[in-house]
């Protein structure tokens, strides 16, 4: 049964490092555009492409969309030709899927004539794996000169509101308010710190209820917090460290939005045990 497990866990890990590979792979095609773009390097640029590649933008005129094609060969010369300055695509919000030997890039970008904010939109990049390598078979964009400052400060708006959102619930638990539970998702894990301590949402509420009934449930103010971003702009994570009854105290969680608002999926909050500590907390434990 060991050695079947072992076998299976191998097949995941093989798949789960493929897959990291590919994306590597994809993207490394996909930047070596903008790197082309910056340097005028045409080559470069043409090796990550199928020779049948094709280009699209979309162009928004007088209540009219259409999507306007182009030649990779007018893109190249386009590339290879004198610039005044710098043509620099930056993107944000990457997102890629794979499916076999077919792969999609979607991402925000913003584009700089040299340090001019020229025009911002969406970039979506098709692929193919083409005998072990991956090549572009099509671009569409779009372009828009309104709002662009706001891709880039976007991620450390969304940043700052998820800290707010965090220092509220924490608060609310602190000041014994059941919107506390309101923050958590349906669906939503909380693991506390002990071993028995974990519940979906409703069976927490249940639990902590007696808690809930006082002026203050529990008050735990962070010291300190990071916040990382997925490429789906619907999902982020944290960890964060917490000044409790217990001392210092270390947790992280998933947060995602539905329909607008963020939700806790997961939380799970840990007593930090000094290293040199350790071998007494673990006598303690032994002995109880």
């Amino acid at each position: 049964m060991r050695t079947f497990i072992k076998f299976l866990t191998l097949i995941f890990l093989s798949i789960h490092v493929s897959a990291q590979d590919h994306e590597t792979e994809i993207l490394k095609a996909v930047n070596s555009v903008f790197e082309g773009m910056r340097n005028q390097d045409s080559s470069l640029v043409r090796s990550v492409f199928k020779s049948d590649a094709i280009l699209f933008s979309i162009d928004e005129k007088d209540g009219k969309t259409d999507a306007v094609e182009s030649s990779l060969d007018d893109f190249l010369k386009a590339i290879g030709s004198k610039h005044l300055k710098v043509w620099d695509e930056r993107l944000f919000y990457t997102d890629v899927k794979i499916e076999g030997n077919f792969a999609m890039v979607w991402a925000d970008y913003i584009f700089y004539y040299g340090s001019e904010l020229y025009h911002c939109g969406v970039d979506l990049f098709q692929l193919v794996n083409d005998k072990g390598k991956w090549k572009i078979t099509q671009i569409t964009d779009t372009r828009s000169k309104e709002n662009c400052g706001s891709k880039i400060t976007n991620e450390d708006s969304v940043k700052k509101e998820l800290n707010t959102f965090m220092d509220e619930w924490h608060k609310n638990a602190a000041e014994a308010d059941t919107a506390y539970f309101e923050k958590i998702s349906p669906k939503g894990i909380y693991i506390g710190t002990d071993i028995t301590e974990l519940w979906v949402r409703d069976e927490f509420f249940t639990w902590a209820r007696k808690f809930f009934e006082r002026k203050s449930a529990w008050d735990f103010k962070a010291k300190n917090r990071n916040i990382y971003l997925s490429s789906d702009p619907g999902f982020a994570w944290f960890d964060e460290v917490l000044d409790t009854w217990m001392g210092d105290c270390r947790a992280s969680g998933v947060l995602k939005k539905y329909n607008g608002v963020w939700k806790i999926e997961h939380y799970q909050l840990s007593m930090a045990v000094p290293n040199e500590k350790t071998q007494e907390v673990i006598k303690i434990i032994n002995n109880k």
